[in-house]
C-alpha cells in the first residue's frame, strides 16, 4: 500500500542577515556565485575598490574596538584566512595590540596507541604539526583575547565546537572565559587541561 502525501516547495528569496546597507554587497556576491561577473582582459574578477584592504587589516576590521577599548564589540568581527599559518600570525598580531602582558599555553603532544616498532615521532616534529582542529603548539593569550571552541563541551549550556569566548582571566593551568552568546552573556566558565585527538589519528 502506498500513500501520496502532497507537498509545496519553498525558496529562499530573501537574505535575513543582510541589512539594507549591505544590499549591493549581497548582491554582487549573488553575481558572483552565479558567475554572472565580467572579466577583465585577464580573464579575471575585478573586486570592488571597498573590499580591498589599502592598509593594517588588523586596524581595519578591530581598530575602532581596540581604541575604544570596547573588547566586547569584537564578537561580531572576523578575519577569514585560507592557511593555519595566516591565521596563526593575525591571532598574535591581534593578541599584541592588547593591553598588559601575554601568557603562553604549551602543548603535550604525543601519539595515541604507539605500537612497538612501529615509526616513532620525535617531540619537536609533533610540536610542529599544525592541524585545522587542534590548537597550536604554543597558544599565546591575554587578558580580553577571543578564543573558540574546538570541541562540543556542554551542548545545553552553549558550549558548542565553534562558538566564540572572550578571555577574562589566566592561570597556570586554568583559563577562564565569559560567554559571547547573545542569550547567556554574563554566564562564565572555567576551561582545565583538555585531551584533545585529530580526528583522523590512526
Amino acid at each position: 500500500m502506498f500513500f501520496v502525501v502532497p507537498f509545496k516547495t519553498f525558496t529562499l528569496e530573501e537574505n535575513m542577515r543582510i541589512q539594507i546597507d549591505q544590499q549591493q554587497f549581497a548582491n554582487y556576491l549573488l553575481k558572483l556565485g552565479n558567475d554572472e561577473l565580467p572579466l577583465n582582459n585577464m580573464d579575471e574578477i575585478e573586486l570592488p575598490l571597498s573590499v580591498i584592504s589599502t592598509g593594517n587589516l588588523i586596524d581595519e576590521v578591530f581598530g575602532n574596538c581596540l581604541v575604544s577599548e570596547n573588547y566586547d564589540g569584537m564578537k561580531d568581527r572576523a578575519i577569514l584566512a585560507p592557511l593555519n599559518k595566516d591565521v596563526d600570525k593575525i591571532n598574535n598580531d591581534i593578541v599584541a595590540k592588547l593591553p598588559g602582558e601575554n601568557k603562553i599555553y604549551y602543548s603535550n603532544d604525543s601519539v595515541k596507541d604507539q605500537h612497538e616498532g612501529a615509526l616513532e615521532f620525535t617531540t619537536e616534529f609533533l610540536n610542529s604539526v599544525n592541524i585545522s582542529d587542534l590548537p597550536p603548539h604554543e597558544l599565546k593569550l591575554k587578558k580580553k583575547s577571543l578564543i573558540m571552541l574546538l570541541r562540543n563541551l556542554n551542548v545545553s549550556e552553549g558550549l558548542c565546537n565553534g562558538v566564540r569566548l572572550i578571555v577574562t582571566s589566566l592561570c597556570n593551568n586554568i583559563i577562564k572565559a565569559k560567554s559571547l552568546l547573545a542569550n547567556n552573556p554574563a554566564r562564565k566558565y572555567i576551561y582545565l587541561e583538555l585531551l584533545l585527538t585529530h580526528r583522523k589519528a590512526k
